[in-house]
């Protein structure tokens, strides 16, 4: 008898975790993953530019960070003039790296490497974590980029914005651009 009860009661009690494994991951709340949201302020859609460097700004955030996150959920910003990823793209005849022409992250300017773009390497002039002003997009007040491009040579440009959030996602927006003679 005082095996049987034994028994039950260990029975019982496998049978409870089992059911509580079994269950508790059903409950557990499971927050997916989003999409940063990204709003290109500056150069609007169509815009014409002289040739050089251009400033591309706007205001980017994770809408599942935190309030108090200090990039917004943002780890870097960067600007190509073609699109990165796709393989059949025109190569950018003005830069041989694929068409990267800029980016920008909590630290400053990731810059290009190239001997021109060592004053704007040195002069931190791209960042992320900047004040946004605007909260139709972003409710975090530190959501602002800026990104200074290498010189722009005459022609018709299609800038694509790829901005990475902290949690992993990236988000690609798109503005066209034309830059002409001085």
């Amino acid at each position: 008898m005082k095996g049987t009860v034994l028994r039950v009661v260990s029975g019982g009690a496998v049978a409870s975790v089992l059911m509580l494994v079994m269950v508790w991951p059903a409950s557990a709340a499971v927050t997916p993953l989003v999409h940063p949201s990204v709003d290109i302020s500056t150069p609007e859609n169509g815009a014409f530019f002289r040739r050089g460097s251009i400033w591309v700004t706007g205001v980017a955030c994770d809408p599942s960070a935190a309030a108090s996150d200090p990039t917004a959920g943002i780890s870097s910003v960067r600007v190509f003039v073609t699109d990165r990823d796709d393989p059949t793209a025109e190569p950018a005849a003005h830069n041989g790296r694929g068409g990267y022409v800029g980016g920008a992250t909590i630290a400053g300017t990731l810059g290009t490497g190239s001997a021109i773009d060592l004053t704007a390497v040195t002069a931190q002039t791209s960042r992320l974590a900047l004040g946004s002003g605007s909260t139709s997009t972003c409710k975090n007040p530190n959501a602002g980029w800026r990104v200074l491009t290498t010189a722009l040579r005459k022609g018709g440009y299609r800038l694509n914005v790829y901005t990475l959030a902290k949690n992993g996602m990236e988000t690609q927006s798109t503005t066209s651009i034309r830059v002409d003679q001085p």
